[in-house]
């Protein structure tokens, strides 16, 4: 669960760590904006007791999917 929760807690890879804290942000702003695509951070939802792990891995992993299939388009969207 560290994996998606936090994976840079012990300062392994800068370069990592400020990708993974862009993802977190973002994905808490895109939550707030709209919660109903993108779920909470894994750090978010770990501490909600009613959720399993699986649960959680699965909805980080779909949001971050999301985060970058928006990315691409507002790259090309803004190439064209």
């Amino acid at each position: 669960m560290s994996q998606a929760a936090f994976p840079w807690q012990y300062n392994q890879d800068i370069l990592g760590k400020r990708l993974w804290s862009i993802n977190f942000f973002v994905g808490l702003l895109l939550n707030k904006i709209l919660p109903f695509i993108f779920a909470p951070p894994a750090l978010i939802m770990i501490q909600n007791h009613k959720l399993s792990y699986g649960e959680i891995w699965s909805m980080a992993e779909r949001t971050t999917i999301y985060i970058y299939v928006l990315g691409i388009v507002l790259i090309f969207g803004s190439l064209a």
